[in-house]
């Protein structure tokens, strides 16, 4: 019975209040509280950033849906093997994404490797993402893709327009939940 009393006393008697109206605004906080998660501005609060590093790492650049949201946006409606169906997608595209970082262009002969939340990393070059107008979706329908939806950034390739990327090469440039993107060097997994 010690144990009981003495939880009772350490843990539950906290947060009895004395007062009923000390209770009445104790429960408003909590309501509050509990709203937050649920509007779209926290939401994109708790979002993962991009991260984009250079080869030797010696600059990185985190940006979040907002800083994304201000680049000029590009929409493709296109099919995927991932989803049934034409979907509109929208947000930058990545190679003005990535030029913009780098300050300059980017030759297309430069590594890229797009790493996801799930370890899932490929290799690539610049020049194979704007020969194939990578697009970095952050948007699908409209609505802000959220890591559910293989948000909240996503490589969208045009397969709908362009046949000769409806294949497994290309596939496999279509990292969802893209959380870092690593310009030049040697491909290792950080």
């Amino acid at each position: 019975m010690v144990i009981c009393d003495d939880y009772e006393r350490k843990i539950v008697a906290p947060f009895y209040l004395t007062s009923a109206h000390s209770r009445i605004s104790h429960a408003i906080a909590l309501c509050l509280l509990f709203l937050l998660p649920s509007t779209s501005t926290a939401q994109v609060a708790f979002l993962p950033k991009l991260k984009i590093v250079f080869e030797d790492e010696r600059a990185l650049v985190e940006l979040t849906p907002y800083d994304l949201d201000n680049l000029p946006q590009q929409s493709i409606e296109t099919h995927s093997p991932y989803y049934k169906g034409s979907i509109e997608f929208s947000g930058p595209v990545l190679a003005d994404l990535l030029n913009s970082v780098a300050g300059g262009d980017i030759e297309d002969n430069t590594k890229v490797s797009l790493y996801a939340l799930n370890n899932y990393f490929v290799h690539t070059t610049m020049g194979e993402l704007k020969e194939a107008d990578a697009l970095l979706a952050t948007r699908k329908e409209g609505d802000r893709l959220s890591i559910r939806e293989r948000g909240p950034y996503w490589v969208i390739l045009p397969l709908s327009e362009r046949e000769e990327l409806d294949s497994e090469h290309y596939h496999k440039l279509m990292v969802w939940q893209l959380n870092k993107i690593k310009l030049g060097g040697q491909h290792a997994r950080d």
